[in-house]
């Protein structure tokens, strides 16, 4: 149904989208023989902006396929989060949700990878860990941290002290479009 829906909001050409349900298949087995399985629906479609129809093809869309696989649950939540923060206009929860994302997104490749961490770190230590574990050179780690930056200068994740935050819809487009551009080059280079 996801994508009939999505086939409709084509044929017009209208900026949204819909993003699939993500399940998570668990086999049960007891004494090394598969006894059953079950599925749980990890999270259900939204209705997500869809502005730029070839960011959206080329980072968005497989990026929101990518955090459907086993695993990336929490990213995949976050990452949708932050798409709905942007069409309601909440652009600095917007933010901190990118820099979610991208921070799950790479303790699942240390997870996954071995590599140790801590659960306090943040995305500069992450990075710099899957930088040296993987070979991946160096130039990567200013361009990839800027999502971390635009958290915590711009989001609501930090106190604005005496004037509120105000982004503007550009950066956090920017940002989100940088998560999933992120988010796909680590997992697809590295994870």
């Amino acid at each position: 149904m996801v994508d009939e829906i999505n086939q409709l909001f084509d044929i017009d050409d209208l900026p949204y989208a819909v993003t699939p349900f993500v399940r998570e298949t668990t086999v049960e087995e007891w004494q090394g023989e598969v006894t059953g399985q079950s599925t749980r629906t990890i999270a259900h479609p939204r209705v997500v902006l869809r502005e730029q129809q070839i960011t959206y093809a080329e980072a968005i869309e497989p990026t929101i396929n990518l955090l459907t696989q086993t695993g990336f649950g929490t990213a995949n939540m976050e990452f949708l989060a932050a798409l709905t923060d942007y069409r309601k206009g909440e652009y600095e929860d917007c933010l901190t949700k990118c820099g979610s994302a991208f921070e799950s997104t790479m303790k699942l490749i240390c997870t996954k990878r071995g590599w140790p961490y801590r659960e306090t770190d943040t995305a500069a230590p992450l990075l710099k860990t899957i930088i040296e574990k993987s070979g991946l050179p160096s130039y990567y780690e200013q361009p990839l941290l800027m999502v971390a930056i635009l958290r915590n200068k711009e989001s609501s994740s930090h106190g604005g002290g005496p004037e509120p935050r105000k982004v503007d819809p550009h950066v956090t487009q920017y940002a989100i479009n940088a998560t999933a551009a992120a988010i796909l080059l680590l997992v697809e280079q590295v994870g």
